[in-house]
C-alpha cells in the first residue's frame, strides 16, 4: 500500500512537474532584437532650434512669480537630461507661485455669459494672472513646437508642467471675453487668431501622449468658447465671419494621433529594460521569479514594435469613420490570442497586452475634436449666409465635405426643437462632458 501511495505521489509530481520544466525550457532562450527595434523609441535630437520651439516657452509659464522664465526652462530641461543620464529620479527646478484664483473654463461652463454677469469679479480674478499672460503671449509669439526628448525616457520620467498652460490659457480667454463685452471686438478677434494659431502649432508638434491630449482639451475649450461668442453675439460676429472662417481651417491633418506611439514604445521599452534589470517596482519573490523565468526582454521589444505597428495602421493612422473597424481588427489580431500563443515569453506578452484596452478612447478623443472643430466652422458658415433656424435642414444638405460629421460623411445632424446642429461623439471622455454635450451629442445652439 505504502508503495503504490509512493509512486502516485512520484506520478502525480511529475505531471505537474514535467509541464513546468518543459514550459521553463521553451523560455530559456531570447530573441535578438528584430532590425529597426533598438532604435524605435530612442531619444533624438528636437528638430526646432531653441529659439523658434514654443516648448521652452511652455514650460516657461511655470516659473515662479518674478523670475526669468526662460532661465527656468532651461533649468528644466537641464535637470531632465542629467537624471536620465546619472539614471536617478529627476528633480525639477523648486517654483514659487502664489495661489490663483479658479478660473471660468469653456469646456465645462458659458464663459462669455459669465464675463458679461461678473465683470467686477472677472477683472479682479485677472489681476493674478498678469505675469502669466505676459508669459502667455510670448508663447503664443512661436509657430512651432516639439518637446525636447533627447534623453533616455524611464517610467518615472517627469511630464511638462501644462497646468501652468492652462491655466493661463483660460485667463487669456476670460481676458478676450472681457474685450469683446466691452466692444472692443477687433482686438478680441486677434487674440482669438493668435491663441488658435498656437494651439494649431501645439497640436501638431506634441509627442507625447498626455501632451497630445493637453492640446486637444485645450482646442476644445477654443472651440466652445467661440460657439459661444458667435450664439450670443451673432449680429456683432457677423461683420467677423470671414476672418472666423480662416482661423477655422480644416485641423483634420493636424491631430496626428499616431506620433504619440514611437514615444509609449519609448516608456515601454524603459518598463522593459527595468524588468530585465531587476530594478522594476515588482519586488516580491514570486514576481522575481516569474520575471526570471518567464519574461524575456528582447522578445518582448519585437513583439510590441508589432503591437505598435498594427495599433498604428489599423487604427491611429485611420480617418474617424474608420477607426471602430481598425479597433475590430486590432483587438481580433492582439487581444483574440489562442493560449498556446502564451508559451514563450508569457510574463512578457501578459504586460504589454493587458494594456491594449487602455488605447481605444485616445483616437476618438482626437476626432471628436475634428468633429467639433468641423460643427464650430458650420456654425460660422450658416452665421455669415444668414441662415435661419427654418432654413437649416436644406443648408446641412448642401454642405461641404470639410463640414460634415467625419463618422457618418453625412451632413451635421438638426434638432429642431431645441434649435441645435450636432453629432454623435465617440469618445467616452468627451461624453462625459457637462457642456454642450447632451445624452453624448455634441451640440451648438442657433
Amino acid at each position: 500500500m505504502r508503495k503504490a501511495l509512493t509512486w502516485i505521489g512520484i506520478a502525480l509530481a511529475v505531471l505537474v512537474a514535467a509541464p513546468l520544466l518543459v514550459a521553463i525550457a521553451i523560455n530559456l532562450p531570447d530573441e535578438d532584437l528584430a532590425p529597426g527595434v533598438a532604435a524605435y523609441g530612442e531619444p533624438r535630437a528636437p528638430s526646432l532650434p531653441e529659439a523658434e520651439n514654443g516648448h521652452y516657452a511652455l514650460l516657461a509659464l511655470n516659473a515662479s512669480d518674478g523670475a526669468d522664465a526662460m532661465a527656468y526652462a532651461r533649468a528644466w530641461i537641464a535637470e531632465a537630461r542629467s537624471a536620465a543620464r546619472e539614471d536617478r529620479p529627476q528633480k525639477p527646478p523648486a517654483t514659487q507661485r502664489a495661489q490663483r484664483p479658479t478660473l471660468c473654463d469653456p469646456r465645462t461652463t458659458r464663459c462669455f455669459a459669465y464675463a458679461l454677469s461678473n465683470r467686477a469679479e472677472a477683472e479682479q480674478q485677472l489681476e493674478a494672472f498678469k505675469e502669466d499672460l505676459a508669459r502667455y503671449e510670448k508663447l503664443l509669439a512661436y509657430g512651432r513646437y516639439e518637446e525636447v526628448l533627447d534623453y533616455r525616457l524611464r517610467t518615472d520620467s517627469v511630464f511638462p508642467p501644462y497646468g501652468a498652460a492652462v491655466q493661463a490659457q483660460r485667463a487669456y480667454l476670460l481676458r478676450t471675453a472681457l474685450a469683446v463685452e466691452a466692444g472692443r471686438y477687433e482686438e478680441a478677434l486677434a487674440a482669438l487668431e493668435r491663441e488658435l494659431a498656437w494651439q494649431r502649432a501645439f497640436l501638431s508638434g506634441t509627442r507625447l501622449l498626455i501632451g497630445k491630449m493637453v492640446a486637444v482639451a485645450s482646442t476644445w475649450r477654443d472651440l466652445m468658447f467661440i460657439a459661444e461668442l458667435v450664439q450670443a453675439r451673432p449680429a456683432e460676429m457677423r461683420p467677423f465671419a470671414a476672418r472666423l472662417q480662416a482661423l477655422l481651417a480644416p485641423l483634420d491633418g493636424v491631430v496626428k494621433t499616431q506620433a504619440v506611439l514611437e514615444i509609449e514604445f519609448g516608456f515601454a521599452k524603459a518598463a522593459f529594460d527595468e524588468l530585465a534589470s531587476g530594478r522594476s517596482e515588482l519586488t516580491s519573490f514570486p514576481e522575481r521569479i516569474v520575471i526570471a523565468l518567464f519574461f524575456k526582454r528582447n522578445a518582448t521589444l519585437n513583439r510590441a514594435a508589432q503591437h505598435f505597428a498594427f495599433l498604428s495602421a489599423s487604427v491611429f493612422e485611420q480617418p474617424a469613420h474608420r477607426v471602430e473597424t481598425g479597433w475590430e481588427a486590432f483587438s481580433k489580431a492582439w487581444l483574440d490570442r489562442p493560449l498556446w500563443d502564451f508559451l514563450y515569453n508569457p510574463a512578457g506578452k501578459v504586460m504589454l497586452e493587458s494594456g491594449n484596452p487602455g488605447w481605444r478612447d485616445y483616437p476618438y478623443r482626437a476626432h471628436d475634436l475634428v468633429a467639433l472643430h468641423r460643427l464650430v466652422a458650420l456654425r460660422v458658415e450658416l452665421l455669415a449666409a444668414g441662415v435661419a433656424p427654418e432654413q437649416v435642414p436644406l443648408a446641412l444638405a448642401a454642405t461641404a465635405e470639410r463640414l460634415r460629421d467625419p463618422y457618418t460623411l453625412k451632413p451635421m445632424r438638426w434638432d429642431a426643437e431645441k434649435r441645435r446642429i450636432y453629432f454623435e461623439a465617440r469618445s467616452k471622455h468627451t461624453r462625459a462632458l457637462a457642456h454642450g454635450v447632451e445624452k453624448g451629442n455634441v451640440y451648438l445652439e442657433l
